[in-house]
């Protein structure tokens, strides 16, 4: 029997829980799988889409948020995860912030691609 397919909140769905939650921000890095958001997310009256070029950046961005009152929730792939490494210990250890994210796996919604994430 194959794998089912998981199935990811649409970018209507995804906005209002975090409009809900109180996020004011979400730091990201586009990618397909969070891809379908970005529309929503750029629609949003509440929240504030800010595209990072690199996931490294993503933690000091979402650490001067917080800092400065805001409620950021950063959205990042799990290889982006790996990456940002040390600016995620600076963050979260060294500074003790409690920031939130969410991390998607690579290409685990599309169960077509040869890329090696999905061996």
């Amino acid at each position: 029997m194959p794998a089912a397919t998981p199935n990811l909140f649409s970018g209507a769905e995804i906005v209002a829980l975090l409009e809900a939650a109180a996020f004011t921000h979400v730091v990201w890095v586009p990618d397909s799988s969070f891809g379908p958001w970005e529309a929503a997310l750029e629609a949003s009256g509440r929240l504030a889409l800010l595209r990072v070029a690199r996931e490294g950046e993503a933690w000091p961005l979402a650490a001067g948020l917080h800092i400065g009152g805001r409620r950021p929730l950063i959205v990042m792939q799990c290889t982006g995860l790996f990456d940002s490494g040390d600016a995620l210990r600076n963050a979260l250890f060294d500074m003790r912030l409690p920031l939130l994210a969410i991390i998607g796996v690579r290409n685990l919604l599309n169960p077509e691609s040869g890329d090696t994430a999905r061996r």
